[in-house]
């Protein structure tokens, strides 16, 4: 549907810029500014047409002649009377009001159109910095000081999607590492206690983005997400090894006989985390959204690579160059230990109740909550994009919303009265609901010029009687217009299709779709076979699929785990009790979002994608370790103790870590 809205029309990706002047907008200056801006936007990189009053072809009839001209001339110095005048009859216009100048004629719109996707992939980053330069001296010109300038669109929310995406991990990537730095040296007492950590960082993600660069995925928005998920494996492996290194050291054993045990206490262990981290984002790879693929193979790649890297180079590097005089404690107290252990036996079963009850409450939660995203929520509200958006959408109730493709059925069938009929119903319908500011489409424009066809006489705005003169009326209107406004965004060449542009206020995908749902069934009773897409819809109905997406990928990964730990520990029992761990932090994580009112989207699910694994990485460490201690003819208290003692310190030090970098 988006291809064929884009053969025959054209895109819907915009660059909006509004021009705003709280003692209006009807002055020769900021005429001489408007004609400004529309000019120079038309020379943007991959801008294919730009609208505004300064280029709006207006009609006027001449008796049986259709007489269209820029409803602003450039050049002219208008008197009082005639602003007054142009105020009066914009602010009247069904095609102008609303779209180009809001109602109180404080804010002109220019709208760009970017060249479709079935063109060439636009730059938006090449267009935005092409754009701030154009604009930035027109902002700063002191003759301007009563102006403020805002922008709006896809093309230009896309780019800031990028910029702050890259400014976060600018940001962000170096302070989570210096925190970690200091975190694990506070653990430590080493430098190779964060030297080896953070390194394995640093190289797997680099040597994950250059396989990226490899074979050709560029980087996006969910590509963003991959450092953050990687750093979460490679800490939840490095510690590991590391905590049971150095407590071998501490315990007087030597360097190859305190690896020996490191690499056999752990080896399976970190295998079976990092296999089913794997296997749960490799799942991503049958998604149909190119975007999800790319990020599921490469945190799928990054995961295994990470593994192989801890075993293959943090080992090696960790025996050739430790020391055997070590400060660091990385084991509890045995008091603690015991007392821990004495205390979960003594209440073990109103344990048991209060976190099965507690579970079973957060889950109830947790399936109340709702998948829902709405992009203007992403960015901070003191980011110019976010400021921006908002003051359009306060002084328009909405500049963007969802395209509509109507199809007559037939060649030429769109310029049939009786069709266009049907069209006008639907329109006025929509045009009802509080949340629509306005619907374009050739509708207002064929009423309009019947109307000045017949004497400006009101009784005649409305569709013309026959297919002949509807033909006729496009016909004298479209010969009159210049090259590049033509009527092909509204109308396809073969007069088959219809097309609506829907302005509306909302901005979240859960009304948005209600709303859409309502649309087609409005369709469907009306008789009229359409579509409904644009981009910002396609981003609505993704959000859904994606955060399905990512759950689906984590049941895949639970059921596995289930069957490998069963497997590996030769213990259905133990296989099936691995199970319940893992999901209560997902429980938990969901059941407070609903309580905060947080609904699920995107970022949502990719963060309980991590935390699942995160929740894996412990479970299967601290069961593969009671194993091993059964296996040396430990009791089971015996063994659960000897875990909270050598296993748990290295798994409350990753959580640590991860919970201050993450929450940073």
């Amino acid at each position: 549907e988006m291809d064929a809205l884009e053969r025959m029309f054209g895109s819907d990706e915009k660059v909006i810029i509004g021009i705003h002047r709280k003692n209006g907008v009807f002055t020769n200056e900021s005429i001489k500014l408007l004609h400004e801006v529309t000019e120079k936007l038309w020379t943007m990189p991959d801008i294919v047409r730009v609208d505004s009053l300064s280029n709006y072809n207006h009609s006027i009839a001449e008796g049986d002649d259709i007489i269209t001209a820029p409803f602003l001339d450039r050049g002219r110095s208008y008197t009082h009377d005639e602003l007054a005048e142009r105020k009066a009859v914009a602010m009247q216009d069904a095609i102008l009001s609303d779209r180009f100048v809001d109602k109180r004629g404080t804010t002109l719109l220019v709208v760009g159109t970017m060249v479709a996707e079935v063109v060439r992939l636009p730059d938006y980053r090449g267009l935005n910095i092409a754009l701030r330069a154009m604009m930035e001296p027109i902002e700063n010109n002191p003759i301007y000081k009563d102006y403020s300038f805002h922008y709006a669109g896809s093309g230009v929310i896309n780019d800031a999607y990028r910029d702050v995406s890259d400014r976060d991990i600018a940001f962000m990537i170096p302070l989570n590492i210096a925190m970690m730095a200091l975190f694990l040296f506070m653990v430590f007492r080493s430098w190779k206690g964060f030297v080896l950590p953070i390194g394995l960082v640093g190289v797997t993600v680099l040597c994950t983005l250059g396989i990226s660069a490899a074979v050709g995925f560029e980087f996006d928005n969910l590509s963003a997400a991959i450092p953050g998920i990687l750093i979460a494996v490679c800490m939840a492996d490095s510690v590991h090894l590391l905590s049971t290194y150095y407590r071998a050291i501490r315990m007087g054993q030597d360097k190859k006989s305190a690896m020996i045990e490191t690499i056999e206490k752990n080896l399976l262990a970190t295998f079976l985390t990092s296999f089913t981290t794997f296997l749960g984002f490799i799942s991503l790879a049958n998604t149909e959204l190119i975007p999800v693929q790319k990020m599921g193979i490469l945190a799928a790649t990054g995961t295994m690579l990470a593994w192989f890297l801890t075993i293959g180079g943090v080992c090696p590097f960790l025996y050739l160059t430790s020391s055997l005089k070590l400060r660091e404690k990385t084991t509890l107290s045995k008091e603690f230990a015991h007392g821990v252990v004495d205390w979960i036996e003594k209440h073990r079963r109103s344990i048991l109740w209060i976190s099965n009850l507690s579970m079973l409450f957060m889950f109830y939660l947790g399936i109340q909550n709702r998948v829902n995203s709405d992009p203007l929520e992403h960015f901070d509200k003191h980011l110019k994009i976010s400021r921006d958006a908002y003051f359009l959408l306060d002084i328009f109730n909405g500049v963007g919303g969802p395209q509509v493709l109507i199809d007559s059925g037939q060649e030429d069938g769109a310029k049939d009265p009786l069709f266009l009929i049907k069209v006008e119903r639907f329109i006025a319908e929509i045009d009802k609901e509080s949340v629509v500011n306005k619907v374009s489409s050739i509708m207002d424009i064929i009423k309009q010029l019947n109307q000045r066809l017949h004497g400006d006489d009101k009784a005649f705005y409305r569709i013309p009687d026959t297919r002949e003169q509807v033909a006729e009326i496009l016909l004298m209107y479209s010969m009159g217009l210049p090259q590049g406004m033509d009527l092909n965004n509204q109308i396809s060449l073969d007069g088959r299709f219809i097309r609506l542009e829907i302005n509306w206020s909302l901005h979240d995908s859960q009304r948005s779709l209600k709303m859409i749902a309502g649309f087609e069934e409005l369709a469907r009773q009306l008789g009229l076979t359409l579509s409904i897409t644009g981009k910002l819809t396609m981003y609505h109905r993704m959000t859904g699929y994606i955060v399905r997406t990512f759950f689906y990928s984590m049941l895949a990964s639970f059921i596995c785990i289930g069957f490998i730990m069963m497997i590996s520990m030769g213990s259905w029992k133990l296989g099936l009790l691995s199970l319940p761990p893992n999901i209560v932090p997902m429980a938990f994580g969901i059941g407070l979002m609903t309580i905060m009112q947080r609904p699920i989207d995107i970022g949502t699910s990719l963060v309980i994608s991590v935390c699942f694994g995160i929740a894996v990485d412990d479970t299967i460490h601290f069961l593969i370790h009671y194993r091993q201690n059964m296996d040396k003819g430990m009791e089971i208290k015996d063994a659960i103790y000897d875990i909270y003692v050598h296993t748990s310190p290295s798994l409350v030090f990753t959580t640590v870590i991860l919970v201050v970098c993450f929450g940073a």
